[in-house]
């Protein structure tokens, strides 16, 4: 087969680890090539094409969206499906999931931050610390923690960070400073690894790129549960899907579930790419 593993123009700073995936797919005779989301090309020329490092999208998710909606129709079979990515764009997705009674961080939707709607917010969530993040973003892009007495200058800055754009916040999980992330991976709907992802001391982001600290874990099985719960929400199966999960020490809650172009940290643990080109395989037949 012809895959192309679908990127971005600039990758510095990123860490990537999907030569592991195009290792094994090459290993058995296919043609991986990677290519910009925003490149000129004949996507007929492809069999497949996987959604993997398109980093920048957020920034101009209308076009991003009209490309792969240009793949789809121009004959490779899209992973994920241009439905699941048009419906995990936007974080409000994540009030869906809360309807449907999947464990949750309660959240707030506004178009903008106001000083008023912050006060709201601290008083609907009874926290002394609040996040702030856009509604289409990436890896802690624009996110912001914020306290009661937030300064003005500090309102300032973020209000022409966020600009006009749709946001969401949440009360700030502290124990994410100290137990993290964990992460757990679907291919075609199983269970592949699980990770933690903790943040520096001093930071709340778990990325690697702010130096996250990433380990291979067993998980809670309340995990799973609230995982497998949430996958049985979508209106398909994806082919990966990575549900990142919080704790408050009490209970678990979904965080986010990635189905566009998550990270899938195949480094982590030596046969998980080679279950990805099996659930791939398998999916095809469907």
């Amino acid at each position: 087969m012809k895959i192309a593993f679908l990127s971005c123009n600039d990758l510095d700073g990123f860490v990537v680890d999907d030569h592991h995936l195009q290792e094994v797919f090459e290993a058995r005779g296919d043609q991986v090539s990677v290519v910009s989301w925003n490149a000129e090309c004949d996507w007929s020329q492809y069999d497949a094409v996987l959604i993997r490092t398109t980093w920048d999208y957020s920034t101009n998710l209308h076009t991003f969206l009209e490309t792969l909606k240009k793949i789809s129709q121009s004959g490779p079979r899209l992973l994920n499906s241009y439905e699941l990515v048009e419906w995990n764009a936007r974080k409000s997705y994540l009030q869906q999931l809360q309807d449907a009674d999947v464990p949750t961080i309660p959240t707030l939707f506004h178009k903008g931050v106001t000083k008023g709607f912050l006060a709201d917010a601290f008083e609907v969530f009874e926290s002394e610390t609040l996040v702030v993040k856009p509604l289409v973003g990436a890896g802690s892009s624009r996110t912001f923690v914020v306290t009661k007495n937030i300064e003005t200058d500090e309102l300032t800055n973020i209000q022409d960070e966020i600009a006009g754009d749709e946001v969401m916040v949440q009360p700030f999980i502290r124990e994410i400073t100290s137990q993290g992330e964990v992460s757990l991976h679907f291919f075609n709907g199983e269970l592949s690894h699980i990770i933690r992802k903790t943040p520096k001391e001093g930071d709340f982001r778990v990325q690697e790129e702010f130096g996250g600290l990433i380990e291979l874990i067993q998980p809670p099985e309340t995990t799973i549960e609230i995982a497998k719960k949430t996958l049985a929400c979508l209106s398909e199966v994806p082919l990966y899907a990575r549900v990142d999960l919080v704790t408050d020490g009490q209970k678990w809650s979904l965080l986010e579930i990635e189905l566009i172009e998550p990270a899938l940290y195949f480094r982590m643990d030596s046969n998980s790419a080679s279950r990805f080109v099996k659930a791939f395989d398998q999916y095809l037949l469907k």
